[in-house]
């Protein structure tokens, strides 16, 4: 710790850096720059140029000269053509095959079936006389015999702790044999033995972190701005420059010309589509007006609150033996 704060106090002589700036664009040496005379640009643009006249040809429609046109009737010549179809498909006429009919809808009955006449009145007879039953008699056998048997009551609880009471001592008399265990303990932490602890000067350490060193001086060579030593720069009216590009580009469009598209119907569907049979009735604003302002009175209604449970007015409420009841659930846990 000595050796860092020696260090620190004797400090590092820094180098000298110098910073290089690439963020300025890249001119060509070549480059040079124009004077624009604004008075002739402006103008330019508060004077238009005098257009030429042009000459607008038409060939959109069809040439008609000389030509005679005919009115045909389309739906008379579509009825012609298909009527002229139909007699030539009558007159040739159409052979037909010959054709057999299999019926298939009968039912299939074996030719070895014979069909027995049904007495019709006994039938009905037997089914609303019904006949007389023999009588039978029943042995039951389901309950267990106890003739000459005698019945001890026992304490299911008290059996069931007796064993687990006998249980526990033979476990007690016999004992039980355990096994050697070893404890390793690995909660503390890992040291190297080669590892040396030194005393640390506090208030040296604390000394150099509350009053720092004084520092050294160092002077900065900003080299980001560009040279501009023995260049003579000129001062460009960005607007009148686009300017005077827009009106070019327009001259040259106005000069070749452009070839514009025959027109077009346009069919308007915007409006919306009323069935002819809709009839709009008149609105009683004062009537509508008055019933939202002036709602009308409500009756009168009842709740009928069903949410209670029903208790007979004859039910009655039982002490209940909490160490009974408690038994009985641990006996029936211990039978399943």
């Amino acid at each position: 710790m000595e050796k860092v704060t020696e260090e620190i106090q004797k400090g590092t002589e820094l180098k000298k850096t110098e910073t290089k700036d690439s963020s300025a664009p890249v001119i060509d040496p070549d480059t040079k720059i124009k004077t624009v005379d604004r008075a002739a640009l402006v103008s330019g643009v508060t004077e238009p140029r005098e257009l030429k006249k042009t000459e607008t040809k038409d060939s959109s429609a069809p040439k008609t000269e000389g030509a005679t046109v005919n009115v045909v009737d389309r739906v008379a010549q579509q009825q012609t053509v298909k009527q002229g179809a139909v007699n030539r498909s009558i007159d040739h006429g159409t052979e037909l095959k010959k054709t057999e009919t299999k019926d298939s809808s009968a039912p299939v009955i074996d030719p070895d079936t014979k069909i027995k006449t049904v007495d019709r009145a006994a039938l009905v007879s037997g089914v609303t006389e019904p006949r007389e039953l023999k009588k039978t008699e029943t042995k039951d056998s389901s309950a267990p015999k106890t003739e000459g048997a005698s019945v001890n009551m026992v304490d299911r609880v008290a059996q069931q702790q007796t064993v687990k009471q006998g249980a526990v001592n033979r476990s007690i008399d016999h004992g039980t044999e355990l096994k050697k265990t070893e404890t390793k303990d690995s909660s503390a932490p890992v040291i190297d033995p080669d590892t040396k602890i030194k005393t640390v000067d506090r208030a040296a350490l604390v000394s150099g972190v509350t009053e720092p060193r004084e520092l050294k001086k160092t002077e900065t060579k900003d080299s980001s701005a560009p040279k501009t030593e023995g260049a003579s720069v000129n001062v460009v009216d960005r607007v009148a420059q686009q300017q005077v590009i827009r009106q070019g580009a327009v001259m040259r469009s106005i000069e070749r010309g452009t070839e514009l598209k025959p027109n077009e119907e346009t069919k308007d569907s915007s409006a919306p589509v009323i069935d002819p049979d809709v009839k709009i009735k008149k609105v009683d604003r004062a009537a509508l007006v008055s019933g939202v302002t002036n709602p009308p009175e409500l009756k009168k209604t009842e709740t009928k609150d069903s949410s209670a449970p029903v208790i007979p007015p004859d039910a009655g409420l039982r002490e209940c033996d909490r160490v009974k009841m408690c038994i009985g659930i641990e006996s029936a846990n211990l039978k399943k």
